[in-house]
Order: structure tokens, then C-alpha cells, then sequence
């Protein structure tokens, strides 16, 4: 699983991750909280969530400012 790039996105953002190399899907974090597009069984969701969270960690100044987390300004 890779998280290949972020986007601001309607006041959020918007994830681009691939899943096992062919797969692409969308995790957009916006004022409604986070959707997964398409959406994915309960445990690949949170296999998502947690490659966002490495990725953010280690990427912050590339994730849009109103879903940068405070630990990380």
C-alpha cells in the first residue's frame, strides 16, 4: 500500500493511495470527516487510514492546511 500524492479538496483533502500496485482508491478528509472512494471493507479502511497517518507524518508540508494536524505546524 502507497500513498502516492495529496490534494486540497472542497476545504479538505484528498489521498491518492495504490493497494498492492494496480489498485487506486481516494480518502478524502474534509468537513464531513474521512470517505472512502470506492468504498472498502472495514479492515482495508483502516489499513488506509493508517498508510494516510505514515504519510502525513512524514510529509506534512505537502497535506492542505485545514487538514494538517496541529502536532505537525
Amino acid at each position: 500500500m502507497e500513498v502516492t500524492g495529496c490534494r486540497a479538496d472542497d476545504g479538505g483533502a484528498v489521498f491518492d493511495i495504490v493497494i498492492q500496485g494496480w489498485v487506486m482508491v481516494h480518502l478524502r478528509i474534509g468537513p464531513d470527516g474521512p470517505r472512502m472512494d470506492p468504498p472498502m471493507p472495514r479492515h482495508l479502511e483502516q489499513r488506509v487510514r493508517a498508510a494516510v497517518a505514515r504519510w502525513v507524518w512524514r510529509h506534512p508540508s505537502r497535506v492542505p492546511e485545514p487538514v494538517r494536524p496541529a502536532t505537525l505546524h
